[in-house]
């Protein structure tokens, strides 16, 4: 169903074993499992072949096996050369960390910077000025 909403979709087989869901490829959504089907809603974006996924907070509320399978995904949808933009709060979980304003990167930098709020101004590299403080 939604492989019809693209020009050039992906096929099942594609979608579902980057997210660890092979194995289900005949399963109906209703007997999935809840861990099985967060990794299904990555799936769906991935059906349309997306350069640039946007994933807002993709382990919130999972148990430690359910992040780390998460993360799984992630690194295996990078090793497919998506670009992927997460927001999170879990800081432990970032390599790298960016501010936006208005639309623009302002500062950024390592996670590890972050992890040290008193150090934070020194460790990221400054962006543009903002629109506000020209």
């Amino acid at each position: 169903m939604y492989a019809g909403h693209y020009p050039a979709p992906c096929s099942v087989g594609e979608t579902l074993g980057p997210v660890g869901l092979a194995g289900k490829r005949n399963a109906r959504c209703g007997e999935l499992s809840g861990r099985q089907r967060r990794p299904l809603d990555v799936a769906l974006v991935l059906i349309g072949d997306p350069e640039l996924i946007f994933l807002d907070e993709p382990t919130s509320g999972f148990d430690p096996a359910a992040r780390q399978l998460t993360w799984e995904v992630i690194v295996s949808l990078r090793d497919l050369g998506k670009t992927i933009f997460l927001t999170m709060y879990y800081m432990e979980e970032a390599e790298r960390i960016a501010v936006i304003a208005a639309g623009q990167i302002v500062a950024g930098g390592s996670a590890a910077a972050a992890r040290h709020p008193g150090r934070l101004g020194s460790r990221l590299r400054r962006g543009p000025a903002r629109p506000a403080d020209r």
